[in-house]
């Protein structure tokens, strides 16, 4: 009789908890996008779309704007020819330590915004271990130490990559971009479990320090574009990215994007990509690169 009497209270207890939600999507509202990501030594391209729904199919480009761009606030080019919604400059090439900024007018709304040019990092690659040993899942990986010179005078925000390049072949230039990971504390407060080929971090912690970083790196039989094995005949090029803190922003919220939807961009539950376009979405922001080398 008790067991019973525990039992109804129990099926009231959970029949009385249930309750309808209604859950209210946001209205759909068509806007203006623009996209750049500007290098340094690089020329200026800035690309411009309309947000589409994620069953959309296509992306609309928008292909009658004007584009005023800024060089330290002073206006150094009109931009209106595009090709396929990109507008390119033939004579503007980005300057470390330089102010950019952009007034663009559309049919689909006026869109503004800025952003300032890093100085290139300083670093250089200590060593290089070749079968370093197994993650988890049994994948082998190799093993590579930076130190980064961070400055002082500023807040840094950096993206690393790893570009291989199979020396087995007689051309130079098949090569790829290694998977990596690490368990430097510096990676893995910024809380991304799976970063695929760019790892991102802050100077949190090592601000104005010499910092050495430890980085995994995966190779698993990956072929070169001609199809041929790479084993461990290989140089390594070790990219590092100083990037604006936008920059840093959009690309992370895109990796946690990604990484909640399990790879797919429109699976999953959906995270707020950053975004610093004043009237519109998107992203502007830049960076400067330096590179070292790691011969076979």
């Amino acid at each position: 009789m008790i067991k019973q009497f525990l039992l109804s209270i129990l099926i009231l207890f959970l029949v009385s908890c249930e309750k309808k939600s209604t859950i209210n999507f946001p209205v759909f509202k068509e806007q203006p996008v623009a996209n750049a990501l500007l290098a340094n030594d690089s020329l200026f391209s800035i690309h411009l779309s309309k947000a589409v729904k994620t069953n959309s199919a296509d992306i609309p480009n928008i292909d009658d704007a004007i584009i005023d761009l800024y060089r330290n606030d002073s206006l150094i080019e009109t931009l209106t020819q595009s090709l396929n919604g990109v507008y390119p400059s033939t004579t503007v090439i980005i300057h470390e330590n330089e102010k950019y900024k952009v007034d663009i007018k559309t049919t689909s709304g006026n869109l503004s915004t800025e952003t300032f040019i890093p100085a290139k990092p300083v670093f250089h690659s200590d060593f290089r271990i070749d079968s370093a040993g197994f993650d988890s899942n049994g994948n082998q990986f190799d093993e590579m130490e930076l130190t980064v010179n961070d400055d002082v005078t500023v807040v840094n925000y950096y993206e690393v990559a790893i570009k291989v390049y199979n020396i087995q072949t007689t051309q130079f230039n098949n090569s790829f971009f290694a998977g990596l990971t690490s368990d430097d504390e510096i990676f893995k407060r910024e809380g991304i479990n799976y970063w695929g080929t760019t790892i991102l971090f802050s100077d949190d912690g090592f601000n104005g320090l010499q910092k050495k970083l430890l980085i995994k790196y995966f190779l698993n039989g990956s072929l070169d574009n001609n199809g041929n094995l790479v084993g461990y005949n290989y140089d390594s090029e070790i990219i590092l990215n100083n990037v604006t803190k936008d920059y840093y922003e959009y690309k992370k919220s895109l990796k946690v994007h990604l990484e909640n939807q399990g790879g797919d961009i429109f699976g999953g539950d959906p995270v707020t990509v950053y975004s610093n376009i004043t009237g519109g979405l998107g992203i502007f922001a830049g960076y400067s690169t330096a590179t070292d080398t790691l011969k076979d």
